[in-house]
């Protein structure tokens, strides 16, 4: 009987194939499920304006410039804009194969890949039309290249390398760490890259020109104070461990303690029923071998320190300029970071597959994602502007107020109108107002002949505390709650003047 031949490059290939659906399949479900949030408001009204308009604008202007045509051809639902971003998303699974191929091997191209096929993270950010998913891609091609030019020592690579570089720091502004991040590599490695300094150099020069119309406006934005968005807190001190747990995609309220006990008692029992399998002599031989084939590491060396500073840098110097000038640290600005931790984790997991198989390390992360997962596509997660606007609808009478908590800008009411169908009036009160004075006065034009109005506040990032306060407190007014919706992330009241 002949043995059975098996292409394992087929199998490979088939492989990652079928992690690339798997990602596909994740990012475009339910894509137009969830109504439009604040942000996502403001980028459909950024991009629909000419051309100089987004690159005069101030923000970052590939995406923008992207999401300009695309609304052009395909409109402005959910599902036709959000597809931008998830299309960005699915391409980044097979760059990281590649930079994973190319760093250590094909197995650990194809655990990261999985890894950020599956990461709820990944998945958020490609359903999200925003900067994240292009800024992840752009990060991928901006490492591929700069690996390739060290390594083929070609000055097309290079030439790549500084045009990705460029393209990734005008999608997200973050993209500076990722090339400090390098820069710091290439210092630290620069003899073993003797013939290569003078073309390095060339292309940080070439980079660094692109850059300085964005680096001038920072810099006087530091010297007026006016540095980094304004909503954001002082990052703690654990936030970034918190950032790498969000980045496999147990966030918010998981794991449980419940789901890291299923997790560790499959663990456990999996590898427990494996060295039975292989017979416990051979296994308990496997384990001596270990840390000889962790030993086999130190030929990875350069490898290992450029991930360590990919997955680091972006995360801590963010993180100590809040400290040290002002909050600008939020998790999802650090998103181009993620990628190195999967090429981390798919590292170790390949490395101990000996000891313990892939599918029991894979199964422990998926345990513990699972329902994170699981809640991210059964609840709302993003706010419900879709469903705050019908409720206003559905029970108003033809003479109320809609009253927005808004910051001046009246972006609360463009978001709230994108989806209200109503014609009641409509006005806006400062949040930030502290006294109840000022309040009064801004209600009283507010209200003019009516008696009931709808207030209609968004609860992050920064809750109207004051004005909402103000409402359901007022004894002068003589106000009375006659309803009160909460929606996620956006509570909407009914008053009545009594």
């Amino acid at each position: 009987m002949g043995k059975l031949n098996i292409d394992v490059n087929l199998i490979h290939w088939l492989l990652l194939n079928l992690i690339i659906m798997l990602g596909a399949f994740l990012r475009f479900y339910d894509l137009g499920g969830e109504s439009y949030w604040y942000d996502e408001i403001i980028m459909l009204r950024v991009a629909q304006d000419n051309i100089c308009t987004i690159v005069e604008g101030g923000r970052p202007p590939i995406y923008i410039i992207l999401a300009h045509f695309w609304i052009k051809l395909f409109g402005t639902e959910e599902v036709a804009t959000r597809s931008l971003s998830a299309i960005l998303g699915v391409a980044s699974i097979p760059l990281i194969y590649l930079l994973g191929k190319e760093l250590f091997d094909r197995k650990v191209g194809l655990i990261a890949a999985f890894l950020m096929a599956i990461s709820q993270f990944q998945i958020y950010y490609s359903q999200d039309f925003r900067y994240y998913s292009v800024f992840v891609l752009m990060t991928l091609f901006s490492f591929l290249f700069f690996i390739l030019a060290l390594r083929v020592r070609s000055v097309t690579y290079f030439v790549c390398y500084v045009i990705s570089s460029i393209l990734m720091f005008y999608t997200h502004t973050f993209g500076v760490f990722i090339i400090v991040a390098q820069a710091i590599y290439f210092i630290l490695k620069s003899r073993n890259y003797g013939q290569l300094v003078a073309l390095w150099f060339l292309s940080q020069v070439l980079i660094l020109l692109a850059l300085l119309p964005r680096i001038i406006n920072y810099l006087f934005k530091v010297n007026t104070g006016n540095i980094g968005p304004r909503w954001l807190p002082d990052p703690p001190y654990w936030t970034p461990l918190i950032t790498l747990q969000n980045y496999v995609g147990a966030g918010l309220d998981y794991p449980s303690w419940q789901t890291l006990t299923i997790g560790f008692l499959f663990f456990f029992f999996g590898i427990l029923l494996f060295a039975l399998w292989k017979g416990k002599d051979r296994w308990v031989e496997s384990v001596g071998r270990l840390s000889r084939d962790i030993s086999d590491l130190s030929t990875k060396r350069d490898e290992l320190l450029l991930i360590g500073l990919w997955l680091l840098v972006p995360i801590l110097l963010p993180f100590i300029l809040s400290k040290i000038l002002r909050p600008m640290y939020h998790y999802r600005y650090t998103i181009a970071a993620s990628p190195a931790l999967y090429l981390f984790l798919a590292l170790a997991i390949a490395k101990f597959r000996k000891v313990i198989p892939e599918l029991i390390s894979v199964g422990l992360i998926l345990i513990v994602i699972a329902p994170g997962l699981h809640e991210f596509y059964v609840a709302p997660v993003r706010e419900q502007w879709r469903e705050a606007a019908k409720y206003v609808e559905d029970n108003s009478t033809i003479d109320d107020v809609i009253i927005f908590a808004d910051a001046g800008k009246d972006q609360n009411r463009a978001t709230f109108n994108w989806y209200y169908r109503g014609a009641l009036s409509e006005c806006g009160i400062n949040k930030h107002l502290k006294d109840y004075a000022a309040i009064d006065k801004e209600f009283v034009k507010c209200m003019k002949d009516t008696g009931r109005f709808w207030f209609v506040v968004r609860e992050v990032p920064s809750p109207a505390h004051y004005l909402t306060e103000f409402f359901l407190s007022n004894t002068k007014r003589n106000l009375k709650l006659i309803r009160e919706r909460r929606f996620t992330k956006i509570t909407v009241y009914l008053f009545q003047m009594m």
